[in-house]
């Protein structure tokens, strides 16, 4: 029990951290490129609402959530100025 229960807690532990890492390569590709979608490419993105601990960590390094209306990826990108 305490095996699963550890191997469950390492495979929750990989999946977060796939996914920051994920977001945090979504965020290097669209650097250079504002209001563009980093997967598709299309123009029609809209600000998301923040939800749970990894948007309000990525909101502390001053990038807020975005969704693209064609492909609906969720990205996170710099604040502009």
């Amino acid at each position: 029990m305490r095996i699963r229960y550890q191997l469950a807690l390492g495979l929750l532990g990989l999946g977060i951290l796939f996914q920051v890492l994920r977001s945090l390569y979504f965020i290097y590709l669209s650097m250079g490129q504002k209001n563009i979608c980093p997967r598709c490419g299309a123009i029609y993105i809209n600000k998301s609402k923040r939800r749970g601990l990894g948007d309000l960590l990525y909101h502390l390094f001053g990038c807020i959530p975005y969704r693209c209306t064609v492909c609906e990826l969720r990205f996170h990108r710099p604040r502009v100025q």
